[in-house]
């Protein structure tokens, strides 16, 4: 036996109408709604992000090296990320005055020993039969020494930022340097020089070990009134050097920037 049933379906296809057309019509507007909203969070959460962009970019060059970003509350990426460019900031301000005062210091020695070679032959045509030339000639040859090791500073400078200082390590007989270094200062001055060297070595690079004394050496015949120590001694392992003036030495509050 068989039963066949039978219903109308237009019920359904009613609903399906109804849903369908409620959903033609609330998909776009949630959807809208959702973007916007998602886009009004993103920005909200962004804006810190922002912020620290649009500070950045105001810093031009070296000027506006001091301005900071603010920093949002919390401990999240966004707030590290602010701390890490107020730093970075901070060391380029630094490095930028640290820059400015050394452009200013070699302008400054590179200017003095040419004011002295000017100055002198101007004393010499102006003055050109009571003038000593032999002690003129002296005076320059002096500045120009001076004038020369300035510039090889500088180029040494320039090549270890580049490339770095390559050390060659060998044994340095440390009493050799200092009497040398005596007898360079006795030679370019009227300066009493007292050295007390002891017979010590040392593993080093010979030409760095020399520059760093003739530097000092320099240094402490500049400022002398008229006497120089040049001291080494040895400590355990390590070998000590002192170069020490009679002149006024360095402020207290001025000795941790200028070492």
């Amino acid at each position: 036996m068989v039963v066949l049933v039978a219903q109308s379906l237009e019920p359904v296809d009613q609903s399906t109408g109804v849903v369908v057309n409620l959903l033609l019509i609330g998909y776009p507007v949630v959807l809208l709604g959702v973007a916007l909203t998602s886009y009004w969070l993103a920005g909200r959460a962004l804006a810190p992000v922002e912020a620290i962009r649009s500070r950045v970019a105001q810093v031009q060059g070296t000027a506006g090296l001091d301005a900071r970003v603010p920093v949002p509350d919390g401990d999240d990426e966004i707030t590290r990320l602010a701390v890490t460019m107020n730093a970075m900031l901070e060391r380029l301000q630094v490095g930028s005055e640290r820059q400015r005062r050394f452009v200013g210091d070699a302008s400054h020695e590179l200017r003095s020993p040419l004011a002295t070679i000017r100055a002198a032959h101007e004393i010499a045509a102006l003055h050109s039969d009571s003038a000593d030339l032999s002690a003129t000639s002296h005076d320059v040859l002096a500045e120009l020494d001076r004038l020369d090791h300035l510039v090889n500073d500088l180029l040494l400078l320039a090549r270890a930022d580049e490339h770095g200082l390559r050390f060659r390590a060998a044994d340095v007989d440390l009493e050799d340097l200092l009497i040398h270094e005596a007898d360079r200062l006795r030679r370019s001055g009227a300066l009493q020089v007292i050295v007390t060297a002891p017979p010590v070595r040392v593993q080093g690079d010979p030409v760095q070990l020399a520059r760093v004394l003739r530097n000092l050496a320099d240094n402490a015949a500049r400022h002398a009134n008229g006497q120089v120590d040049l001291r080494l001694r040895a400590e355990g392992a390590h070998a000590m050097i002192e170069v020490e003036d009679d002149g006024p030495g360095i402020p207290q509050a001025d000795r941790e920037r200028v070492f």
